[in-house]
């Protein structure tokens, strides 16, 4: 065993001692987490302990002091600002805390233990040393900056010896002032004996407050995980909407002065009686278009408050049929032949049964829509790995390439000059849902061949469907 010096870091300290304790390599939130569960042990075993502490969580040593069972505190810190920091957290006139007595120390600044942390619990029948190193890596993003990533190598240490030993190096390494403890200026052993060992009760106990604390911890990360992901889809639905109401204000805009235009001409006395029933025909035609605008923006603002839905599922094979189904007959009215392809056993995906309702019908209504008498209409799933694809093909009109990346937005109607085209709001309102279930969908079409419709869906593993 080698004896301790002021020149060296604790952890380097610790690694002169024969067997040294084995370093760990963990993250900030796991060394705080270790803190966190000691403390607790502390206080669920109510034991009277002396604690040094060098650690920016105050909050923890906070809750330790508040017991009133600590006989002895030392906070130490390299900062005076840290350290007037620290004076203003407590309240020391608190009469329930009148049995323990904190420290403030300063460390030499240039001290090797002014990266380090630790926390050291000393009693007579529990004694322990955590230690925290710190050890920075270089990282680097997908933009190739840089930036630092501290880990810590962990120590942890119930060796009375080694514990003592770090005690002292402390010492040598405390800027003495007139308000410096006496005991501090010693080298003298503490008050009472360290124990040799630890009972199995204590340690059994110190073993669940650790399991508790990793629980705590994996719950923590699930609800900030939750968080994210709700956060994230708040931030698609603002920028959706945004979009939707850009697009809107261009959607009304010209509707809206030929209907102004219609009006003041039909008030002309030099109307004609041929012009004036077109102009009729204008008003009953933009009012006509701007009902099925706000039928689609109402259609829209449904599903978007139908977030109770999500995380329900379905089977294809248990919907898609029925729907094609419906759509035959009025396929086989236009001419054009209409069928199905579904295979059985299929897994469960990620999608409401109504949501999924909406897609396919509003994909088939488009097929229906744009595609000539004598054509047909192929709906298609298959199992691919980690998600089913739902396929709605036609051989219609389809759509140019420029076209493509427009489709979806709303608003859209294409370039063919349809006079029954619609609010342009459906093929926008299967991307909105699709994006709200995990899912996405994607287009190819040509001119006069036809297009084909892909609906990708996640699958819903057993383990989040039980």
């Amino acid at each position: 065993m080698n004896p301790s010096s002021a020149d060296a870091s604790l952890y380097q300290l610790t690694q002169k001692f024969n067997p040294p304790p084995p370093p760990l390599t963990v993250s900030n939130t796991t060394f705080k987490g270790v803190i966190k569960a000691l403390i607790n042990f502390l206080i669920e075993q109510q034991l009277p302990a002396t604690v040094w502490f060098k650690s920016p969580w105050l909050d923890e040593l906070e809750r330790y002091y508040k017991q009133g069972k600590a006989t002895q505190i030392y906070y130490c810190t390299t900062h005076l600002k840290k350290l007037e920091e620290f004076v203003t957290t407590f309240d020391f006139s608190l009469d329930s805390h009148s049995r323990t007595s904190i420290t403030p120390l300063v460390l030499e600044p240039s001290s090797q233990l002014k990266q380090e942390s630790y926390l050291i619990i000393l009693s007579s029948q529990f004694c322990c040393l955590l230690l925290a190193h710190p050890q920075t890596e270089q990282m680097y993003n997908h933009a190739n900056h840089s930036h630092q990533k501290t880990d810590w190598k962990l120590i942890y240490c119930f060796d009375h010896a080694l514990i003592e030993s770090v005690i002292e190096t402390i010492k040598q390494s405390i800027t003495v002032t007139d308000t410096t403890p006496e005991e501090l200026l010693t080298s003298n052993s503490l008050p009472f004996s360290l124990p040799n060992n630890i009972t199995s009760k204590l340690v059994n106990s110190l073993l669940l407050q650790q399991i508790q604390q990793i629980e705590r911890m994996q719950n923590d990360e699930d609800l900030i995980n939750q968080s994210n992901q709700t956060i994230k889809q708040l931030l698609e639905s603002i920028q959706f909407k945004s979009e939707v109401l850009k697009n809107l204000s261009q959607e009304i805009s010209l509707p809206l002065t030929n209907m102004k235009t219609a009006l003041l001409l039909l008030n002309s006395r030099q109307a004609k009686k041929e012009h004036r029933q077109k102009y009729l025909d204008l008003l009953q035609k933009e009012c006509d278009r701007q009902s099925l605008v706000v039928t689609g923006l109402l259609e829209l603002v449904a599903f978007d408050q139908s977030t109770g839905e999500l995380g329900t599922t379905l089977k294809l094979e248990d919907l898609v049929p029925g729907i094609v189904s419906t759509y035959q007959s009025l396929a086989a009215e236009k001419g054009i032949s209409m069928g199905y392809t579904v295979p059985t056993n299929l897994p469960v995906v990620a999608c409401p049964e109504s949501w999924l309702r909406q897609i396919l019908q509003h994909l088939l209504n488009n097929s229906l829509k744009y595609t000539p008498a004598g054509g047909r209409i192929i709906v298609k799933v298959f199992l691919k790995p980690n998600r089913v694809e739902l396929m709605v093909s036609d051989t219609g009109i389809g759509f140019d390439s420029s076209e493509i990346p427009k489709i979806f937005n709303s608003f859209y109607r294409g370039k063919v000059n349809d006079p029954n085209a619609g609010a342009g709001l459906g093929l926008t309102l299967v991307k909105f849902l699709l994006k709200r279930c995990g899912g996405d969908i994607l287009v190819s079409s040509k001119l006069e061949q036809g297009t084909t419709f892909t609906v990708i869906l996640p699958i819903v593993t057993s383990e989040l469907e039980d």
